[in-house]
């Protein structure tokens, strides 16, 4: 999360600033009254905010976790969930990185491809070897992990899953079916 450093070295603050895995538990609506007009937090509030995520907040890459962002989020996607809980932003460069993890984002076909494929270094993908060539997963919870605690969560009838369309930065159409998740006690249709 954030460093002592950081918290007290920064004097403004702004929305963006918040680490994703604490972003996605605070209800959008909440986080929206809480930023002024030019989207800026009072040290305050990132001092309370750091508090909660310490002594407050469940752990990330925990079920808890999960349970909690699903009730703070409805209709979150499967993916934004698996890059917040690994501390990844939601900008073009994190989503390009996901869809390349070894582990369990890539298909079969994308495996094989980046297998024969030599390196191939794109402009931002240094990092990476090349936006051809898969990576390892951020950790030991990956995609397939959260897959499968989802699936028990609908087993147990804690959350709902539908399938749905979502904007998409690595579609030409600009969207993409994905599957959202809802809580079961609130539906919003």
């Amino acid at each position: 999360m954030w460093s002592y450093e950081e918290l007290m070295g920064k004097e403004t603050w702004t929305v963006a600033d918040i680490p994703p895995e604490l972003r996605l538990l605070i209800d959008e609506h909440a986080l929206a009254c809480i930023a002024d007009e030019d989207d800026e937090l009072d040290h305050g509030l990132i001092l309370h905010l750091a508090y909660e995520a310490v002594f407050e907040r469940p752990e990330p890459e925990t079920p808890e976790w999960v349970e909690a962002v699903i009730e703070a989020n409805p209709g979150l996607w499967m993916a934004r969930l698996c890059r917040a809980m690994h501390g990844l932003p939601e900008n073009f460069r994190s989503i390009a990185w996901c869809g390349q993890c070894a582990g369990g984002y890539a298909n079969p076909r994308k495996r094989r491809r980046a297998a024969n494929l030599p390196p191939q270094t794109l402009p931002g993908f240094e990092a990476t070897g090349g936006a051809f060539q898969l990576h390892p997963p951020c950790s030991q919870r990956d995609l397939t992990w959260l897959r499968h605690l989802v699936y028990r969560l609908v087993q147990r009838g804690q959350v709902e899953k539908r399938r749905e369309k979502r904007p998409d930065l690595r579609q030409a159409r600009g969207w993409d079916w994905m599957s959202t998740l809802y809580p079961l006690d609130r539906k919003d249709d």
